[in-house]
């Protein structure tokens, strides 16, 4: 059982590896010509989970189209109970 697991532990490992070559990086450099905004999303404190995230993603789509591919938002749930963040 543990020969089989660990010889599929080392294909998944194989496969990775040679299909991490062709995946692009995950991370992008900020740069005049392509900046970074981050914008601070509203609700934090917002007892319903679901008004905050409509909330969120109507403070996304207020802002302009050719800004979107350049910004980011910090969405945060401030409620003391871990259960309903």
């Amino acid at each position: 059982m543990i020969q089989s697991l660990r010889a599929g532990l080392c294909l998944i490992a194989a496969i990775c590896a040679l299909s991490a070559g062709a995946a692009p990086p995950l991370s992008i450099e900020i740069a005049p010509e392509h900046p970074l905004f981050i914008f601070q999303a509203p609700g934090a404190d917002a007892e319903d989970g679901m008004a905050q995230a409509g909330e969120v993603a109507d403070a996304w789509f207020t802002l302009p189209d050719t800004l979107r591919p350049y910004a980011v938002m910090n969405v945060e749930s401030r409620h003391i109970d871990i259960e309903l963040r």
